[in-house]
């Protein structure tokens, strides 16, 4: 659910502030691919991804995406 920010140029997303996203991966794929390959694969997503992907947050992006061309306050 959305959430409205103590500071007014702030720009909010999805209220993710009681979440831990959590990913796994295999000492093999690791081994085999190295950390920045799309090997991890976080809790509730179907594919593996690169580390940095499986930790983002794309509802911000979409939100500043909106931002940026006036559809939101």
């Amino acid at each position: 659910m959305p959430y409205e920010s103590l500071y007014e140029k702030a720009v909010t997303a999805w209220d993710y502030s009681q979440a831990v996203p959590v990913v796994v991966t295999t000492l093999e794929q690791l081994q085999e691919h190295g950390a920045g390959a799309p090997v991890w694969r976080r809790l509730g997503r179907a594919h593996g991804q690169t580390l940095t992907a499986a930790l983002d947050n794309p509802d911000g992006h979409a939100l500043l995406a909106r931002r940026a061309v006036g559809d939101v306050g």
